[in-house]
């Protein structure tokens, strides 16, 4: 499972993600070519490309903050048309600043707007594609879940509401009828079929452990022999916690608390975050000393009284 600061992304968004940053990235430098010829893009070529870079970064900082790549809910076409519009327009009001400080990384106007033009287009199809392969589910990972009770139920909405999840549900295993089971995934019983049999039939490569109460009902037996022979099992909580971010606290051993790491940051992770921190702030300060220099005369112009 990949992890980015400690959560999960399924890799099929991580390469959504940067597939994206490529998109951009060649259809900068791909309208450069077009605007400044082969030879002067050979002679300059570093130069374009750390243009084309600065804009590609920009520009999806901006679609991040505005919940663009938020996959896991379904938004309306023209909200989202609304927040892409946003993204577009603030990270133009970001790069102003920065090419007034920087002049070298200013691309000329007509190759900014054709390639802003060909940026919209491309993302545009590039999102429609990836939105079909989320609603129909592909390149999903299959998980057969192991219990039919809260648990199950917690983490079966999350795989099946979240459209992002990277999660396909197979089958539960268990006695009783899923408390939440909208797309009518089989339930089956290890006393007719094996559990590593259920797994070869359903090709699938992942157990979670989803049981209620644990004693006396958990098939020992079934787990090691899946174990043994390569399929991945994980416990419901942790998994619920992965894949949501979030924790089942009424589900939590306060074993898992007492042994877990994380409690406490190590000396060098704290002076690390600090001088990220300082960087980042003192960064944003000079980008937006220009903006804030003009909205305090607008306000000045506008009313009376001190601009702050």
């Amino acid at each position: 499972m990949p992890y980015i600061l400690k959560q999960y992304y399924p890799v099929r968004n991580i390469l959504f993600i940067l597939g994206e940053g490529l998109l951009i990235l060649l259809a900068i430098m791909g309208t450069t070519l077009l605007y400044e010829g082969r030879q002067e893009m050979l002679f300059a070529l570093h130069l374009y490309t750390l243009r084309a870079l600065v804009v590609t970064i920009i520009l999806q900082v901006c679609l991040y903050f505005f919940d663009l790549y938020d996959l896991s809910r379904d938004s309306k076409i023209d909200e989202t048309v609304l927040r892409f519009i946003q993204a577009v327009g603030t990270s133009c009001i970001l790069l102003s600043p920065l090419y007034l400080f920087v002049p070298s990384l200013l691309i000329r106007n007509k190759i900014f707007l054709t390639g802003y033009l060909i940026v919209c287009a491309a993302l545009f199809i590039w999102r429609l594609l990836y939105y079909l392969i989320l609603q129909q589910r592909l390149f999903a990972q299959p998980v057969i879940l192991l219990g039919t009770g809260r648990v199950a139920e917690d983490i079966t909405r999350e795989i099946e509401n979240r459209r992002d999840s990277g999660y396909r549900l197979m089958a539960f295993v268990g006695t009783g009828s899923p408390l939440y089971n909208p797309n009518q995934a089989p339930v089956l019983s290890i006393e007719s079929e094996s559990l590593w049999d259920i797994c070869q039939r359903l090709r699938c490569q992942r157990i979670v452990v989803a049981l209620d109460d644990r004693r006396g009902t958990m098939p020992v037996e079934n787990l090691l022999e899946c174990k043994l022979q390569g399929i991945e099992i994980d416990e419901g909580v942790g998994f619920y916690e992965t894949i949501t971010g979030k924790i089942l606290a009424e589900k939590i051993n306060p074993a898992w608390l007492i042994f877990s790491d994380g409690f406490r940051k190590s000396r060098a992770q704290a002076m690390l975050k600090r001088c990220i921190d300082v960087a980042l702030a003192g960064t944003c300060c000079v980008i937006l000393f220009p903006l804030g220099l003009l909205v305090a005369l607008l306000v000045k112009l506008d009313s009376r009284g001190p601009a702050f």
